[in-house]
């Protein structure tokens, strides 16, 4: 299969949601098809993917991991952000930590509102 056939490949899947045939791409041999599967999990805001884009944080690709770390950002996962917190403390490239602080920054804060409520009303 050329890499045109597997871009469309990765727009059907990102307009279906189907985030198990880009998972399978994440992994194929040319990183143009590679990074354009990156940005598909974020683009349809799938935590499926979540744990494979992880995996890629540890790609040997700057650019395959910066794309990872895009996406990442895109998903809105909490569980995303603080694997992004711990990768800033220990990345030596100031490129690479503005990715992570723009991906982290498009990650909404948890919200403990009504927790805090719970809380206050079980004291009184």
């Amino acid at each position: 299969m050329i890499f045109g056939d597997k871009t469309t490949k990765i727009e059907h899947s990102i307009q279906k949601g189907n985030s198990a045939k880009l998972i399978a791409l994440l992994k194929d041999k040319n990183q143009d098809v590679r990074i354009k599967a990156i940005q598909g999990p974020g683009k349809i805001g799938d935590d499926h993917a979540v744990d494979a884009l992880i995996g890629l944080l540890s790609d040997s690709s700057q650019a395959v991991r910066m794309e990872a770390i895009k996406s990442m950002g895109d998903t809105g996962n909490q569980t995303v952000r603080s694997h992004l917190q711990h990768l800033i403390q220990t990345e030596t490239d100031e490129n690479t930590k503005k990715v992570i602080h723009d991906s982290i920054a498009r990650i909404p804060a948890k919200d403990y509102s009504s927790k805090k409520i719970d809380v206050i009303e079980s004291d009184l």
